[in-house]
C-alpha cells in the first residue's frame, strides 16, 4: 500500500454493523486509472476490404418500414441463448425492437471495419493487446473506427498489462481505411471507414 493510499473502508460512512462481515462492500473498492499518454494518428497502411453478410439469425430486414428487427434484450430468462433455438423463441425469453435501416447499416459497418482492422494490426504486431473502443455516446454514423493498443502501469511505472508501442509504429501497420460491404437480406450497404491508430498509457491508482 502506498503512503498516500487510504485504508480500505475509510472515506465512506456506514450506518450498519457489517464492517467485519465477509465481502463487505466497505472493504472493496473499484480500481481507478489515470491516463498518462493518449496519442492518435490516422492509419497509414494499405486500405483493406471486408465483406460480411448478417451473422445474427434473429436480425431481419422489414421492407415495409425500411427498418431492422433485432433482439434488444433476453427478457426475464437472461440465460437464454438465441442460437440454441431451433424455432421461433417464446416472447418471454427474447424481446425484439426495431431501428431504421439508415441507422443499423452504420452500426454493422462500424463493427465489420473495426474487426477487420484489429485483425490486421494484431497479425502485424504479433500482440494480443489490440482492441477497438466504441464511442457509444455518439450516433453510429459519427463513430470513428479506432484501433487501440493500451499499456497499464503501476504507481512505480512498472508494466502491469499490455506492451508499449510508438504511435508511429502503430499507425504504420494500421489500415488507412476499410472498404466495407454489409449485406442483410435484400439490402446491401457499401462504405469506406477511415481508421485511426491510438496508443494509450494508463496508471492504476
Amino acid at each position: 500500500m502506498r503512503d498516500d493510499e487510504p485504508e480500505a473502508g475509510t472515506g465512506s460512512e456506514s450506518t450498519d454493523d457489517t464492517d467485519d462481515a465477509d465481502d463487505s462492500p466497505n472493504d472493496v473498492s473499484e480500481p481507478s486509472y489515470r491516463t498518462l499518454e493518449d496519442e492518435r494518428e490516422r492509419g497509414r497502411a494499405e486500405t483493406i476490404s471486408a465483406t460480411k453478410s448478417e451473422w445474427d439469425r434473429w436480425v431481419e430486414y422489414q421492407p415495409d418500414d425500411d427498418a431492422v428487427r433485432y433482439v434488444a434484450s433476453k427478457g426475464p430468462s437472461s440465460d437464454v441463448d438465441p442460437d440454441e433455438y431451433d424455432q421461433e423463441p417464446p416472447d418471454r425469453d427474447l424481446e425484439f425492437t426495431t431501428t431504421p435501416w439508415d441507422r443499423w447499416k452504420h452500426i454493422r459497418a462500424n463493427d465489420v471495419a473495426g474487426k477487420a482492422a484489429v485483425e490486421v494490426v494484431t497479425e502485424a504486431l504479433d500482440v494480443d493487446s489490440v482492441s477497438r473502443p466504441i464511442a457509444v455516446g455518439r450516433e453510429p454514423a459519427n463513430r470513428r473506427t479506432v484501433v487501440r493498443v493500451e499499456t497499464v502501469v503501476d504507481g512505480d511505472g512498472n508494466i502491469i498489462d499490455g506492451e508499449p508501442i510508438d504511435i508511429d509504429e502503430l499507425a504504420a501497420v494500421t489500415p488507412e481505411s476499410v472498404d466495407v460491404t454489409y449485406k442483410l437480406d435484400e439490402r446491401t450497404y457499401e462504405t469506406t471507414r477511415a481508421v485511426f491508430a491510438e496508443y494509450r498509457k494508463t496508471r492504476l491508482e
